[in-house]
Parts: C-alpha cells; structure tokens; sequence
C-alpha cells in the first residue's frame, strides 16, 4: 500500500482529464497551451528565468533526456528532470539530481495548486486541466522552489502543442522520429514532424538526431523560419573507435567537432540506436559548453557506464535469459530486434511476453520478430489502458505470427514462459513499457505501487 496522504494527492490528480490513463478523455484538437498558460499565470509563472533544455522525438527522448542530465548533475550542476511515463513509482516524473520528489513534498504541491485548478475548472472557457499540464506545472514550481541552475524537459506528446511547450529553453532537441500515436499526431512523418517541430524557438539552438528525409524537411522549415541553428548530432560527433562488450554495451572513442576533442568512453546502455542518443545527448552538451557553462565532458563520461533506464533494453535476468524493452510501434521494434539478434548470436528459442495499449499497432510490432520463429504468450499491464485479451486476440487474427498462449496477466505470462525455455533460450518482455515493468518488477523483488483509483 501507498502512503495514504500521497494516495490522496493521487486521487485528485487523476480525477483530472488523462489522456495517458483514459482512452479519449481528452481529444488532440482540445489540446492547446491557454490553459496551462492561465494555471502559469495565476501562481506566478514560476517557468520564467530557469534555464531548461527542451527534448521531442518519437524514439530515444527518454534515454536522450537522462543522458543530458545524469551528465550534467556528474558536473555538479543541479539538475531537474521532468520526464513520462514513470515506469515503477509515480514520483519518477520529477526529480532533481537524480532523487525523485518525495511524497510529502508531492503531496505539497498538490495542496498549494489544487485551488488553481479548480479556478481555471470552473471558468469553463478554456475547457479542464489535464493531469499532465498539471504536472508540468508542478515540475516547474518545483524546481523554482528548489532552485535548481538547469532542467531537462521531455515532451509528453507531439511537441507543438505539448503543456511544456511554454517555456523557452536554451537549446531544443528532437530525437528520431518515426510513425507513432498516428491518431493523434498525424498519418504521415511529415505531419508528425511538423507537431515534434513545434518546440524550435526563435533564435535557440535546436539540435536533431539522424531523421529520416521527411521529417529532416520539416525541421529545416521550422528552424529557418525562426532563424534557428540546427546542430545535426551524428556529424557533430563522430565515433571512431568501438569496441564491443556484448550484454556489458559498448566501449566508445569520440571526436567532438563542436568542441574539438576527443572523449573515452563506456555506454552501458544496449542497443545501437543508444549510440545515436549519446551522440545527441554530447551536442547539447557541448553547446552548453560554449555558453560559458563550466562542463568537462571527460567528467561526463566517467559517469556514461553507470547510467541506467529500466525497461528500455533491460537485461532484467541471466538465468533464464529475460530481456524486457518497450517498444511500442514497428520503428521501435525493428530497432529491438537488430539488438536482440547482436546481443544473443547463439540464440536457439525466443519466447516473447507481448501486451499492448490502446493507440498502437500490436500486429505491426509483433510482425518484427517473425524470423526467430517466437513462441508468444499474449498478455495484458494493470494499466488502464491496456488492450484486454480479447480485443488483442481480434487485432492479432491476421498476423502472420502464431499465438502460442494467453495470460490474464504478466505474473501467469512469466511462469508460462519460463516453462518453454533452456539455456540458451530468450524470454523477451515487449509492447509495452508497462507490460516490461511489471515483469521487472516481479523479477527484481520490486514493490508495485498499485493504485486503488
């Protein structure tokens, strides 16, 4: 059981619209920046004169995010970080310096905002606070109240008209971007790059990591439009050196053409596209560098090799084998694949524990891992928006994949698994970031925090 109090503070928070939690409880085109702009106003618009870097993308923001900020917090740089979904705790949304805000302080907050929302509620005008413009607002009156000298900012979805998209940051990202919440975002990259777009700011820095020609077109737009420099990070910093650890990740030497030096390197996080995010995470580093803010990037890579990001290519066990990722839509999926083909040549039996949530694909994810013949067991997240058995099992019918079991939930999915595998055999946990939570979380002798709401 949770705290009570924080139970409460909950309770409040998610009686709010949640786009994340509630299948269309609130629709895109309601989606705007009035609101969490009025909710700024009214406490005093504590988003104003902090120093943020401001992180869009499709696939590899997260991992982007926290490499920018554990480096940052290693130069002893006080470091907020806002990131979502949280994976194990819900206070993983807001940290400073790597700790997440405690409870009490959570709870805080929630007491001293809540008559705002109510305010802006009750207005009618502008339409209801949703949970996560509230907690973006929070994240930032929290690290005003903490006086934190620098905050990394992931956006929650799209970008344009994302409830961060209010501050002005000093260098915008955007991360690769692929086919994803299509519903929501648009059918194609373009239309899809021109909402991640939306968070360059006039004559800020944006830097990108590789993208695909559309959407390449799109930013180049943008940032002329607003007469922003594009730092493209897989020129700005070359790898030149690689030698490779296996399930231990990558030993890296770097050229910085930005800052003209080279970094040694280990990046712990598995999977090539990690490369492609610390490459990213090192240009907003070095342009952060030049503004005169005092980083050694050798001190950052000291701290590279203890970075960790559960449930993104998480070597969860060894004996079986478990590996749990994520990967929510085909781009994201093809990129496990490749890792899980590199990470496990002797591979004889994959077996994968796959669930899903409203908004994606499931076939399309699936169809991936075709050529390793997989044994699949189909489950379901306590999530609330995760597809029931049933509806997976219809969405699935045409899949050129065979369905081997269904499991009420991931507890039974991992006793089945571990029933069909050797040594040399894989249980991969995928679909999902909260399907790869929860088997961490059994595995690892994690708490589930559960939600009585």
């Amino acid at each position: 059981m949770i705290n009570k109090n924080f139970e409460k503070s909950l309770t409040k928070v998610f009686s709010l619209a949640d786009f994340e939690r509630k299948e269309n409880s609130v629709k895109y085109k309601d989606f705007h920046l009035l609101k969490v702009n009025r909710l700024l106003d009214y406490i005093g618009n504590p988003h104003k004169n902090q120093n943020f870097i401001h992180v869009a993308g499709s696939k590899g923001k997260g991992s982007t995010s926290k490499i920018i900020s554990a480096c940052l917090v290693e130069n002893k740089i006080k470091t907020g970080l806002f990131i979502s979904p949280s994976i194990h705790r819900f206070t993983e949304r807001i940290s400073i310096n790597g700790e997440n805000i405690a409870e009490e302080e959570f709870v805080s907050l929630v007491e001293d905002l809540w008559p705002y929302v109510i305010k802006i509620n009750n207005e009618k005008n502008l339409g209801s606070i949703t949970v996560f413009e509230f907690l973006t607002v929070m994240s930032f009156e929290y690290f005003k109240r903490k006086k934190t000298e620098l905050n990394v900012i992931e956006v929650g979805l799209g970008g344009r008209f994302d409830s961060t998209n209010v501050i002005t940051p000093m260098i915008s990202v955007i991360t690769p971007i692929s086919l994803d919440h299509v519903s929501v975002l648009g059918k194609t990259i373009s239309k899809i790059a021109y909402q991640k777009a939306g968070i360059i700011k006039q004559k800020i820095p944006t830097v990108i990591s590789k993208q695909n020609i559309e959407a390449k077109k799109v930013i180049n737009i943008e940032a002329k439009k607003n007469k922003s420099s594009i730092y493209e990070s897989y020129r700005e910093i070359e790898v030149i050196e690689k030698i490779d650890l296996g399930l231990k990740g990558l030993r890296l030497k770097l050229h910085n053409k930005i800052l003209k030096q080279y970094h040694n390197t280990q990046l712990s996080l598995l999977g090539e596209h990690q490369v492609e995010n610390l490459k990213t995470a090192f240009t907003v580093l070095s342009i952060i560098k030049k503004t005169g803010i005092n980083i050694d990037l050798n001190t950052s890579c000291k701290k590279i090799q203890n970075i960790s990001w559960p449930a993104r290519n998480h070597l969860v066990s060894k004996n079986p084998y478990i590996f749990a990722d994520g990967a929510h839509n085909d781009h994201s999926a093809e990129l496990l694949s490749k890792s899980i083909n590199h990470l496990f040549p002797k591979l004889d039996n994959l077996v994968i524990i796959f669930g899903c949530n409203i908004g994606h694909e499931p076939k399309d994810i699936i169809e991936k891992f075709k050529k390793y013949n997989p044994k699949i067991i189909i489950t379901q997240s306590r999530h609330p928006k995760s597809f029931d058995l049933e509806t997976m099992k219809n969405l699935l019918v045409n899949s050129k994949i065979k369905i081997l079991e269904y499991a009420e939930n991931t507890n039974l999915a991992l006793i089945q698994a571990k029933e069909l595998v050797k040594s040399n055999d894989l249980i991969l946990v995928t679909g999902s970031l909260f399907i790869a939570a929860e088997v961490i979380e059994i595995e690892e002798k994690i708490k589930p925090e559960i939600y009585e709401i």
